[in-house]
């Protein structure tokens, strides 16, 4: 008798699963091939955005290189060209880019160019806290070059940023970068190192991107 019950459950069991395949079968089906769909979709976009972030890795270096072995003034502006065509990007290398170029710009005495550029990059949504905080604090630097706003109202603003806890690494940026332009490279490099270890533990995976690239040997 308990045989003839247990078919009976199983055969019960077959027939809702038929009855269900019938139904449902379909949109099972469709399912499966959606999420197949979506699984190589995001293996292309993750593909995609490595070989994007890796492209413009190797144009950033390409950049640096006319601009480090620049012999001519056609040497310079190709440089400048590749910093300024990859500063249009979307990672971490056109971020870098626009900061190396508004720099460049202030170094030649563009101060109104430098400033504009550190303005686009601390006004972007995307950009990174602790690299929005330092280009404004380049954006104010390049204002009192182009004497654009007094000493006193520099210090203002920038005594008002000190009060943000990030803006203790933008500072110490800032610092590095005058280092640099006073060709005292040894003194910025130990700077740098000092915060990129402090960085790292906070987690502000963005700052030593930025400081790998602001000695150039």
């Amino acid at each position: 008798m308990t045989d003839i019950l247990d078919s009976v459950i199983e055969d019960l069991k077959q027939e809702k699963i038929h009855t269900a395949m019938r139904r449902y079968g379909r949109f099972l089906i469709l399912l499966i091939v959606l999420l197949l769909i979506c699984g190589l979709l995001f293996n292309w976009w993750k593909s995609h955005k490595e070989n994007t972030l890796h492209a413009e890795a190797a144009e950033y270096i390409k950049a640096h290189h006319f601009l480090n072995k620049a012999t001519s003034q056609q040497m310079l502006q190709e440089g400048v060209g590749r910093l300024e065509k990859l500063s249009e990007g979307n990672t971490i290398y056109a971020t870098v880019a626009a900061l190396n170029l508004a720099n460049i710009h202030d170094a030649m005495g563009n101060f109104n160019k430098a400033a504009h550029i550190y303005g686009t990059v601390e006004e972007n949504k995307d950009v990174d806290q602790s690299l929005k905080a330092f280009a404004g604090s380049m954006r104010i630097s390049s204002y009192l070059r182009a004497e654009k706003i007094t000493d006193e109202e520099g210090l203002k603003m920038l005594q008002e940023r000190h009060r943000v806890p990030i803006f203790n690494y933008s500072r110490q940026l800032l610092e590095a970068s005058l280092l640099i332009q006073d060709n005292k490279k040894d003194k910025a490099r130990a700077l740098l190192d000092n915060i990129r270890v402090t960085a790292s533990k906070d987690h502000r995976n963005s700052i030593p991107a930025l400081l790998s690239t602001l000695v150039i040997d």
